[in-house]
């Protein structure tokens, strides 16, 4: 009885310190032993069991119950850790050592019946697992597709090994669906597909099954226009008027097999205008590395311009932005076998010194030759210390005149830190980049974050549209504070490269948000749709609430205007769903948490609950609910996606990618296709009978008729 009291107590201590409800715990005779003893699959099933139906709660509890595994016991000795093993007699258990010779792993150690199961059978009929499968196979290929140009035929072998090797794993798998999947940090991983440029319509015209990218759902839904949202019921005064906002839209929309289910989109929106004067960049200590290495004697672009010429006329673009009058500065660094000081860092040339004036020095750039043999590219370690010697020797002065000056103290409370209106930036301009994990990043990232003086870095790439920047260098450069990767491979002209950098100058120098992140709270979410099948996105949502993170936000027009990323998740259905008479609207309440930096280091969070409604319709079983007909179209594609991602996972052959389409198959195509007509009348978007036409084509599928379109495809 004492034993037994201690465990109680210890149990009820373990609860409130991870806020659990002892009561529910005691109710199923659980004790800390059997929860530390409990198996990775059983811990989600008794979380289920315990009640736990916000995924967040789940999360913790799977978490802490990990914990009480990795606790060692207080007389552990060190020993090798025991283990026990099945022997001839069933009630017979032998203490071995894991070092034992004789040690055998046996698929169950325990004799409880209820640990006597079929692992693939337990899969095979899992509804979540079904669903996770296609995720699974796309995280398959994208961990084993190299970023290095792979042919397209070797993609797909690679995609058809992976279906092989997991249909292995789940014999006689049925159907299921096909649910979807850092942000700008590590969105690039993910362009590694975009090799398979081939859209499904066109692998299904020349009787193909679809590749697995082409039916990933950003994929297909960028096809699509949507305009512009607005959630203008969802936005207060004050979300009005701040930079960013939480775009939501909501939706009640019965599926195809008639249920009733609950979608939102979310994006993270802004009301950031060019034109505010706020946003207006501030002065520049500007230091620019030139390559001149051998590499920049190639030709550019096949055009009679070579590399150098092309990144001088860059360079010469730079300068002409720059204004004397607004205290800009600026230093000219060329870099090949080493680094040499063309100007020094001072102030940017002005009209009244005939030596030393802008016109002058861009006569000066523009005769600038690259190293003749030598290093194929530039020691960027070299250069950037180089750079990082220019801007300390400023800063040495600024400091030595602040104590010197002779002002005296009324004078200097008057005074603008220099600092606080001076952002400080080293240019990169050159033909090749460092590598992804270079130890010049760590370097980066020191100056970047520094609380005094923050240096940023910009590499302007003077590209090759043969091979651009690699996924993981994009990802690298945008997780660093303040700093921005730039690539121009096609110019057609000279005056085309001076153009382009006088519209993208603010989007190389003028960063006016930091650690901007959108956060959803409170929000039981089913499915996650969008990410570009990016597991890691969509773990962060579905546990931690992640839905945008951006380190920096420059003033870039072409972010400014274009449409950003928008998430649709399925929720959970409420607890009345099943009961018409009890339903309160269909209210669904979630949070959400918007915060960023301000360039002057304020920071700002807000927090707003609000509560998803389908309106004031006393029908609410009878009728969806759309909140526009943008989040409509978009729940339309995703189940159309779906359905056709079922069909190749149930119809694709382990042998070859041959089109192919079961009569059952037929059947569910044509259940989509009505339910498709119905929808597309009412969106009234005419590129919606494109998907209409295919499906017709699938319905109507003919073996010969296939096994032709393929001896006349280009594929």
């Amino acid at each position: 009885v004492g034993c037994k009291i201690k465990m109680s107590a210890e149990l009820r201590s373990w609860c409130d310190e991870n806020n659990f409800d002892f009561s529910k715990f005691t109710s199923k005779g659980l004790t800390l032993d059997k929860l530390a003893t409990t198996r990775g699959v059983e811990v989600s099933v008794l979380a289920e069991e315990l009640g736990l139906k916000n995924s967040a709660d789940r999360g913790r509890f799977i978490d802490a119950v990990r914990q009480l595994k990795d606790t060692p016991d207080d007389d552990d000795d060190g020993d090798d850790p025991e283990v026990v093993v099945k022997g001839g007699d069933e009630d017979e258990k032998d203490n071995q050592s894991v070092q034992d010779e004789s040690f055998k792993l046996r698929s169950n150690f325990s004799d409880d019946p209820e640990d006597q199961w079929d692992i693939v059978a337990f899969f095979d009929q899992n509804a979540k697992f079904q669903k996770f499968r296609p995720i699974l196979m796309l995280q398959m290929q994208i961990q084993n597709n190299t970023v290095n140009g792979d042919e397209q035929h070797e993609y797909l072998n690679h995609e058809e090994d992976h279906q092989h090797l997991l249909d292995l794993m789940l014999p006689n798998n049925g159907g299921h669906d096909s649910s979807s999947d850092s942000d700008e940090d590590d969105d690039d991983v993910y362009h590694s597909l975009q090799h398979d440029t081939r859209s499904f319509r066109e692998y299904i015209a020349n009787g193909y099954m679809p590749s697995i990218p082409s039916l990933i759902y950003d994929n297909v839904l960028a096809e699509y226009g949507f305009g512009a949202n607005n959630s203008s019921g969802k936005i207060d005064a004050a979300a009005s008027t701040a930079p960013f906002f939480a775009d939501i839209e909501y939706a009640v929309s019965r599926s195809v097999g008639g249920e009733r289910e609950h979608f939102m989109s979310i994006a993270l929106g802004h009301n950031i205008a060019r034109t505010q004067a706020e946003y207006r960049r501030r002065s520049l200590n500007c230091v620019v590395i030139l390559d001149t290495s051998a590499a920049m004697n190639e030709s550019y672009n096949n055009l009679s311009d070579t590399k150098q010429a092309m990144a001088n006329r860059m360079v010469s673009a730079l300068l002409t932005k720059l204004d004397a009058q607004r205290g800009d500065r600026f230093c000219l660094l060329t870099c090949h076998s080493s680094c040499a000081v063309q100007r020094a860092l001072q102030e940017v040339p002005g009209a009244d010194n005939e030596e030393d004036d802008v016109q002058s020095w861009t006569k000066k750039i523009m005769s600038i030759e690259s190293e003749d043999g030598g290093a194929a590219s530039f020691e960027f370690d070299e250069g950037y210390n180089a750079a990082l010697g220019q801007l300390q020797e400023l800063f040495d002065v600024q400091i030595m005149a602040a104590a010197n000056g002779g002002a005296d103290d009324d004078e200097k409370k008057n005074e603008t830190p220099t600092t606080a209106t001076t952002e400080n930036r080293i240019i990169v301009v050159s033909a090749s980049l460092p590598n992804a994990d270079s130890s010049l990043f760590d370097l980066v990232q020191v100056y970047s974050d520094s609380d005094e003086n923050p240096i940023f870095t910009s590499f302007v790439h003077v590209g090759d549209a043969v091979v651009p920047p690699s996924s993981k260098l994009n990802a690298t450069v945008n997780k660093i504070k303040g700093c921005s990767l730039r690539s121009y491979a096609s110019f057609d002209s000279a005056e085309t490269a001076t153009r382009t950098i006088d519209t993208d100058f603010d989007a190389i120098v003028n960063p006016i948000f930091f650690n901007v992140a959108l956060t959803l709270r409170d929000c039981a979410i089913d499915t996650v749709y969008g990410y570009h099948s990016n597991l890691r996105k969509i773990t962060k949502l579905n546990r931690h609430g992640t839905v945008d993170t951006r380190k920096t936000v420059f003033l870039d027009d072409t972010w400014l205007q274009q449409q950003q990323p928008v998430i649709v998740v399925r929720l959970q259905s409420p607890p009345d769903e099943d009961d018409a008479s009890n339903r309160s609207s269909n209210n669904i309440p979630i949070g959400y948490t918007l915060s960023y930096e301000q360039r002057d280091g304020k920071t700002s969070e807000v927090e707003r609950e609000i509560a998803l409604s389908s309106g004031d319709s006393d029908d609410v079983d009878s009728v969806d609910y759309y909140e526009s007909a943008r989040i409509r179209k978009r729940i339309l594609l995703i189940r159309y996606v779906e359905y056709l991602s079922e069909w190749r996972a149930r119809d694709k052959h382990d042998d070859d990618n041959h089109l192919h389409v079961s009569p059952d198959s037929k059947a569910r195509l044509q259940l989509l296709l009505d339910f498709f007509t119905a929808e597309a009348q009412h969106i009234e978007d005419d590129t919606l009978q494109q998907e209409i036409q295919v499906l017709k084509e699938l319905i109507e599928f003919d073996a010969e008729k296939a096994q032709q379109l393929r001896q006349n495809a280009a594929i």
